[in-house]
């Protein structure tokens, strides 16, 4: 089983493939403190990576572009600052899950380097935009014969 994630702006498309992203976790939730069925949620993505794996084709720009997205200020237009986030789950050489975020900004980015783990990960904590909840998809292509 693997994940790939591709996310696609204005300055292209970046794709990381299953040797670079190494595990993806979805949540929604309400606020802590409710009492019934919340009408504001939140759609979060946590996706995590390696920097520079072995027998991988990877492009460091890339991580480079995460970055840059990730400092990007408030004020900055639009197009810039949301994304179009899709996750991959690949089980059998078949998506077995895929998320779509529509409107997703980061709302935190790290990268760890240590002698153990050569030249490091990364991790990144993506949202959707509050009033684009209703864009947010989910799928599944498990057992459907052709998919991919």
């Amino acid at each position: 089983m693997g994940c790939r994630l591709t996310i696609k702006g204005q300055d292209g498309v970046i794709t990381f493939g299953e040797k670079i992203i190494s595990s993806a976790n979805v949540e929604i939730d309400s606020p802590l403190n409710t009492k019934a069925k919340a009408s504001m949620v939140d759609i979060t993505l946590e996706v995590s990576g390696y920097l520079n794996p072995p027998n991988a084709e990877f492009n460091d720009s890339d991580t480079l572009k995460l970055i840059e997205w990730a400092q990007y200020p408030a004020e900055k237009w639009e197009e810039d600052l949301y994304r179009d986030v899709t996750v991959e789950v690949i089980n059998n050489d078949k998506i077995f899950r895929k998320i779509n975020l529509t409107k997703a900004f980061i709302v935190s980015y790290s990268e760890t380097s240590s002698e153990t783990n050569g030249v490091g990960s990364f991790s990144m904590l993506l949202r959707q935009r509050v009033d684009m909840l209703d864009d947010f998809n989910a799928t599944s292509n498990l057992g459907l014969e052709g998919e991919n």
